[in-house]
């Protein structure tokens, strides 16, 4: 289930290359931050430095890794 906020356009998140759904993306409840809730996608194979990218209006961002079990 997606969660929009009212006139956002929603980002796309890829793990080891795969698109994630996201589930939720808006306010934090830390004030300032934003921030995406995603669903691990079938397929990723587990390791300790999985790549994870935030792509937002067709611009991706820097790569980042994450542990996956």
């Amino acid at each position: 289930m997606l969660f929009r906020c009212f006139g956002m356009i929603p980002p796309q998140v890829a793990l080891g290359g795969r698109l994630a759904e996201v589930q939720y993306y808006g306010a934090s409840s830390y004030p300032g931050y934003n921030q995406v809730n995603f669903r691990m996608p079938s397929g990723v194979t587990p390791g300790p430095a999985i790549s994870v990218r935030l792509i937002y209006l067709a611009r991706p961002s820097n790569d980042v890794t994450i542990g996956v079990q």
